[in-house]
């Protein structure tokens, strides 16, 4: 009897697990990212997040990254904060950096303020 219990735990752990690793893997991304809770000076940046989230244009851990010693994904803002910590970008810097070096080595898409911040 205690046999069947435990395979019953197991193979229920098991769906379980795969449910949970298919509903991640296959949750829709967000078409726009709202950016304004980052906003400085400049108007906010209306970002095309379907239009970057190609993996041959650029891979999810390019800006999607886990925070040093986290064990889960963490947001922007968790790390980089408005004014810069010890060797941690301010957001502003991170944002321009990943954005601005990114556009600059393809070759293509906005690298002025005002492109960027309408």
């Amino acid at each position: 009897m205690e046999f069947r219990r435990s395979w019953k735990v197991l193979i229920g752990s098991v769906v379980g697990a795969l449910f949970l690793v298919a509903t991640v893997a296959f949750a829709a991304a967000p078409d726009k990212v709202d950016l304004s809770k980052y906003k400085g000076t400049k108007a906010a940046v209306s970002f095309d997040h379907k239009k970057h989230a190609d993996p041959k244009v650029a891979p999810c851990a390019t800006c999607h990254h886990k925070a040093k010693d986290a064990k889960k994904e963490a947001a922007c803002g968790d790390c980089h904060k408005k004014d810069a910590e010890g060797t941690t970008l301010s957001f502003k810097d991170a944002f321009h950096k990943s954005c601005k070096d990114c556009h600059t080595k393809a070759g293509k898409g906005p690298t002025k303020c005002g492109e960027c911040h309408k």
